[in-house]
């Protein structure tokens, strides 16, 4: 099946071929696993209050950036961009990569910062290590001030609220590429998909499609209380409207388009029935080929030449 096409300058990352299964697993047991325990720890003794599941899995993150890097990650320079926690730039740590990661740190000053220099140290890397690691940044003020082979941005850009604001972030995102590098951008809700399964839930239907208005309406009845209430915090977007900025910041990137990763499972080892792979690949291809999957993640890559 051939993989969709998304116009002249966009085509897709086929997951299913360039990207197996057996890749993702390998990739995934080569990082240390989540060190719980010691985290919880590092958490009470810093005086760290982290109620929320923290986000652990990126083995297919890393095994789309060893498909762009033919198989070698180790010395590649990593920029996560709305690091948070910052486990992504922990893990890439120890696949050898040379990673960074950067936030405002300010609203969440004593979970984001403190979290992340325990989740550093958790797992097996120095607090100096770790303090050169985070950078205090703002990427909708300015690019960093410097360039990597990777730069990625997870679940960040729907809490950047407004189309010119967005414009700003990715265009600055596009800077910090050097030339062969890529942007890996994974956001959601899709604009032209009715449900966000990844924040407030399939009770808020339609809700990334509401006015500021009609979304505290939807907040005030069905957010809980320890919710955010703040009716820009989500943000849902559309392909079509990435795209354009990244090609505004980059005329002569390479935009690849990525199946979802809620479909992506299909290819996992414990799937094993073929008709429901084929089924969910089915799905991954039609709702890509029409902008409707629910997670946006787009690869633009930079010309080795600039």
């Amino acid at each position: 099946m051939a993989p969709v096409s998304l116009g002249s300058r966009s085509k897709s990352l086929d997951l299913y071929s360039e990207v197996s299964a057996s890749q993702v697993t390998a990739l995934g047991e080569a990082i240390p696993d989540f060190p719980e325990r010691a985290v919880k720890v590092s958490f009470k003794e810093a005086g760290v209050a982290c109620n929320e599941e923290i986000p652990r899995e990126f083995s297919k993150f890393f095994a789309v950036m060893s498909a762009l890097a033919a198989g070698d990650l180790h010395g590649k320079r990593l920029l996560d961009v709305g690091t948070g926690l910052g486990v992504l730039v922990a893990q890439a740590k120890c696949m050898g990569m040379i990673a960074t990661g950067t936030d405002t740190f300010t609203e969440y000053e004593s979970t984001c910062r403190s979290g992340a220099l325990c989740i550093f140290e958790a797992y097996g890397h120095s607090r100096e290590e770790a303090e050169r690691s985070f950078l205090h940044h703002d990427i909708t003020e300015g690019p960093v001030p410097d360039r990597y082979d990777f730069v990625t941005s997870i679940g960040m850009m729907e809490h950047i609220y407004g189309d010119e604001t967005r414009k700003v972030a990715i265009d600055n995102m596009m800077k910090s590429v050097a030339p062969g590098g890529s942007l890996i951008l994974a956001c959601g809700p899709n604009q032209y998909f009715p449900i966000d399964f990844f924040h407030y839930g399939p009770r808020f239907v339609f809700y990334h499609n509401l006015p500021l208005r009609g979304r505290r309406a939807y907040l005030r009845a069905f957010a809980g209380p320890a919710a955010c209430h703040d009716a820009r915090w989500l943000d849902g977007m559309r392909v079509a409207e990435i795209r354009r900025h990244i090609l505004e910041s980059e005329p002569e990137a390479e935009v690849r388009q990525l199946f979802p990763l809620w479909v992506r499972a299909s290819n996992s080892p414990w799937l094993r029935s073929r008709l429901v792979r084929a089924a969910a690949e089915t799905a991954a291809r039609v709702l890509s080929a029409i902008n409707a999957e629910p997670v946006i993640i787009l690869v633009a890559s930079r010309p080795v030449t600039k």
